[in-house]
């Protein structure tokens, strides 16, 4: 989109998206599509959702001319297999009920299988619906919430050579650093200063080494768990506090960025003052923006 939307680099480039090591498609306000970038290959795809009651769509192709997805709702009768075009108008919606089969509190096991070109959801291990589908080869799935917290977890796939593939499990990943380079010196050094008082062995040399690589993965491990958010507190952007102007300071500010005492009593002037919405965020033209529109 020309105009991005509310929060959309927030979301990837801070770790509320990432919090308790899980993907949260409702973080910054929501409404983001996270779409893998890799096209895959797939008979079966399923994912863990916990989404506390709130709708989600789980997006199995998303191209230039439209997407195809399922729409997920604790509401019965809600839930719909879609298809839009490039604008997201819905060309086909296709409802099915779901009998309350989501578990708004605990995580729920969603599977997807597609095989010549039937498309079959599963909820918890039992079928709900089953639709004939007319997909490419490869596919680029993704996820789209509302803006409050969806929880994704654990996405797998079995390929048509029929082996499970995990797409990601969104956790930190465990690499060796300096840190993991200072341990093992570390161990080493203790290593060769108790060498003269104990017999020179494997057997002192391995349990050193092992308390190191412990202690390095544990400090490393809750150190990067640390930092991801654990509840559904958003704070400002990079932890910046904000300050509420009175209304004078906020005029004064309007005046000086838009002087529109310049060309006032000469012509028209229509000033909008607001925020993402008239800036114009999610919009797919810049000529699409209400302000642009009234302009015009």
């Amino acid at each position: 989109m020309q105009k991005g939307l509310m929060g959309a680099w927030t979301a990837m480039f801070t770790k509320v998206t990432l919090k308790q090591n899980h993907l949260d498609i409702g973080a910054w306000n929501g409404y983001q599509e996270f779409i893998l970038k890799n096209a895959l290959k797939f008979t079966r795809i399923n994912f863990c959702v916990k989404s506390k009651g709130y709708p989600f769509s789980f997006i199995l192709n998303k191209s230039s001319s439209g997407s195809t997805g399922i729409y997920f709702s604790y509401l019965p009768e809600n839930c719909f297999f879609f298809v839009t075009d490039s604008e997201g108008k819905f060309i086909q919606k296709n409802k099915f009920d779901t009998h309350l089969s989501l578990d708004s509190i605990n995580w729920n096991k969603i599977d997807c299988a597609l095989r010549s070109n039937i498309l079959s959801i599963s909820i918890n291990d039992r079928e709900y619906y089953k639709t004939q589908t007319n997909l490419p080869d490869s596919l680029h799935i993704g996820f789209r919430g509302s803006n409050n917290s969806v929880y994704i977890d654990d996405i797998t796939m079995t390929t048509p050579e029929n082996q499970n593939v995990l797409i990601d499990d969104f956790s930190p990943s465990v690499t060796l650093k300096w840190q993991a380079l200072l341990f093992l010196i570390l161990a080493l050094v203790m290593y060769y200063r108790l060498s003269g008082n104990y017999a020179t062995n494997l057997s002192m040399l391995i349990p050193i080494l092992l308390f190191g690589l412990i202690a390095y993965f544990l400090i490393y491990f809750w150190r990067l768990s640390s930092l991801y958010a654990v509840d559904d507190f958003k704070p400002t952007y990079e932890g910046v506090s904000c300050k509420i102007d009175n209304p004078s300071e906020v005029c004064r500010k309007i005046n000086e960025e838009f002087p529109v005492s310049a060309v006032a009593g000469k012509k028209p002037v229509i000033l909008f003052i607001g925020s993402s919405q008239t800036w114009g965020a999610g919009a797919s033209e810049i000529n699409k923006t209400y302000p642009e529109r009234v302009h015009q």
